[in-house]
């Protein structure tokens, strides 16, 4: 019974397979320290903090704050724990919003330029609060002004090039980069 209340409340789907095979495995007796050695590396998943998960997400790229919560609460985490995770990692300077932006915002120029309004926009709905959001769109806006005018440039003339004067205007008006941002 002990066994099985153990599965039931997994963490996440992943666990529930490697939870089954360490019962049947184990069969009821205390693990022995060959057990612990064999599963424990195999299924560290299962075992993982808040914090770690977090830490092997940030691993790969920057997160914003509400964006990695969110990804810990839908891999079964509490909120409490993910909270204290993301503020221990706040004050370890791992996680940072504005780090973020940066990064969000020179992808986002080089992939698919767009205006600031709509790139400050966008960083809002990744769940960026609009004082920082308007504050690092500025902010890049102003160190890269030469790269950001390049990229503008590149990308108007390569609308003139498939679609034509009027269509070209059309689509720089729509992503709210007007033409004498980059003349």
């Amino acid at each position: 019974n002990g066994r099985k209340k153990e599965v039931r409340s997994a963490r996440c789907k992943k666990t529930l397979p490697v939870l089954k095979t360490l019962t049947v495995f184990s069969a009821g007796k205390e693990p022995t320290s060959l057990w612990v050695l064999f599963f424990i590396p195999l299924c560290y998943h299962v075992f993982m903090t808040a914090y770690d998960k977090a830490l092997s997400l940030l691993a790969v790229r920057e997160h914003n704050r509400r964006e990695l919560s969110d990804k810990l609460v839908n891999k079964g985490f509490k909120v409490s724990e993910t909270e204290e995770a993301l503020d221990r990692l706040e004050n370890e300077g791992y996680l940072s919003d504005r780090r973020y932006c940066q990064s969000y915002l020179r992808s986002r120029l080089r992939k698919n330029p767009e205006g600031k309004q709509l790139l400050i926009m966008r960083l809002c709905q990744k769940g960026v609060d609009r004082k920082t959001a308007r504050e690092e769109t500025e902010l890049y806006f102003e160190e890269h002004e030469e790269e950001i005018a390049a990229i503008y440039s590149d990308y108007s003339e390569r609308l003139l090039k498939t679609k034509g004067d009027e269509k070209a205007n059309l689509t720089l008006l729509r992503k709210g980069i007007k033409i004498r941002e980059f003349e």
